[in-house]
C-alpha cells in the first residue's frame, strides 16, 4: 500500500511541472496533496520538507474572484424596503425594538426551507460535473465530497437568506437607532438586565473553597458590549467601518457566548459533559449548539 502512494505522490510531480508559478492554486493545492501521499507513504521527512514549501505557497497563491451584487432596480427596492420596515421598528420604544429583534421568529431563516432549497440549487447546478475545494482562515485546503458540497450550498443558501432577511435590518436599525438615541450600552444594559436570564446571580465555583454568589453573565459580557458601542458610534459618527476597531468586542463576545451556553444549559437541567476516549470532558461549542437542551428551547 506504501508502494501506491509514493506512486501517487510522484504523479502529483507532472502536475506540479505544467504549472510552475507561485501564484497559481493548482500548484498550491497539488503540493498539499503530495505531502499527503507521502505521509501515507510513510516518508514522513520528505512530507514535512514539502509541506514547509506548501505554506511558503501560502503567501504567494493568488485566488480569482467573482462578485454579484443587485441591480440598479432591485438595491432601490431593497433599500425602500429597508427604510420602511426600520421607520416602522424604531418608532417603537426601545424595549419594543429589542424584544423585535430578540423574539421575533419571521426574520430568521427557516432551516428546512433553506436545506429544501439549497438540495434543489445544486441539482440544478453543474457543481456535480466538477471538483470544489474550499480554503479555511488559514488558506489550507479541502477537496469536498458529494454530501459536503450540499452542506456548503446549505450554508450559503442561509447566508444570503440571512443577510436578506434579518442581518440587513438589524445593521439599518441599529445604525439609525444610535443617531436618534434609541439604542446605546446603558438602554441595553437595563433591557439584559431586566428581560433576560443574563442578570440573573448564581453561585459559580472559583476554587475548591471559594464559591461567587454575585456574578451574572452581564457582568461579564457588559465590558464587551460596552467596547462594542463605543467603536460603533465611533464608526457612525466618524463614518468610518475600520474593522480592526472591533477586535477587542468580538474577541471577548465570542469567547463569553461559548460559556454562556454552557451554563444557559446547566441551569436548564441539561448536561454538557461528553466522554471521548475513556475521559469525561466538556462539550465544545459546536456540541453545545448541538446539544438537545439547546436544540429543545430553540425550537
Amino acid at each position: 500500500m506504501n508502494k501506491l502512494y509514493e506512486l501517487l505522490a510522484k504523479n502529483e510531480d507532472i502536475i506540479i511541472e505544467q504549472h510552475p508559478e507561485d501564484t497559481d492554486f493548482v500548484k498550491y493545492t497539488t503540493i498539499g496533496t503530495k505531502a499527503k501521499y507521502l505521509r501515507l507513504a510513510g516518508k514522513l521527512d520528505e512530507a514535512e520538507e514539502v509541506l514547509k514549501e506548501y505554506n511558503r505557497l501560502k503567501q504567494t497563491v493568488k485566488l480569482g474572484k467573482v462578485s454579484w451584487q443587485l441591480g440598479e432596480k432591485e438595491t432601490e427596492m431593497f433599500n425602500e424596503y429597508l427604510n420602511m420596515k426600520s421607520k416602522i421598528i424604531l418608532d417603537m420604544p426601545t424595549e419594543g425594538i429589542l424584544a423585535f429583534f430578540s423574539i421575533n421568529e419571521d426574520i430568521l431563516v427557516d432551516p428546512i426551507e433553506n436545506e429544501e432549497n439549497a438540495k434543489k440549487s445544486i441539482k440544478k447546478s453543474i457543481s456535480h460535473l466538477f471538483s470544489t475545494s474550499v480554503f479555511d482562515i488559514n488558506s489550507n485546503f479541502k477537496n469536498l465530497k458529494d454530501s459536503e458540497k450540499i452542506d456548503k450550498e446549505i450554508i450559503q443558501s442561509y447566508t444570503i437568506s440571512h443577510g436578506v432577511k434579518c442581518s440587513s435590518l438589524f445593521l439599518k436599525v441599529f445604525v439609525d437607532g444610535i443617531l436618534t438615541g434609541k439604542l446605546n450600552y446603558y438602554k441595553i444594559f437595563e433591557f439584559l438586565e431586566t428581560h433576560t436570564w443574563y442578570g440573573i446571580k448564581f453561585k459559580r465555583g472559583m476554587t475548591d473553597n471559594e464559591i461567587d454568589q454575585n456574578s451574572s453573565w452581564l457582568t461579564m459580557l457588559a465590558p464587551g458590549i460596552h467596547n462594542l458601542f463605543a467603536q460603533f458610534e465611533l464608526s457612525v459618527l466618524m463614518n468610518t467601518n475600520k474593522i480592526n476597531n472591533f477586535i477587542l468586542a468580538m474577541d471577548s463576545l465570542t469567547l463569553k457566548f461559548e460559556g454562556a451556553l454552557r451554563d444557559f444549559i446547566r441551569l436548564s437541567g441539561g448536561n454538557t459533559s461528553t466522554s471521548k476516549r475513556g475521559e469525561i470532558k466538556e462539550q465544545l461549542l459546536e456540541e453545545l449548539l448541538d446539544n438537545p437542551t439547546t436544540k429543545n428551547i430553540s425550537q
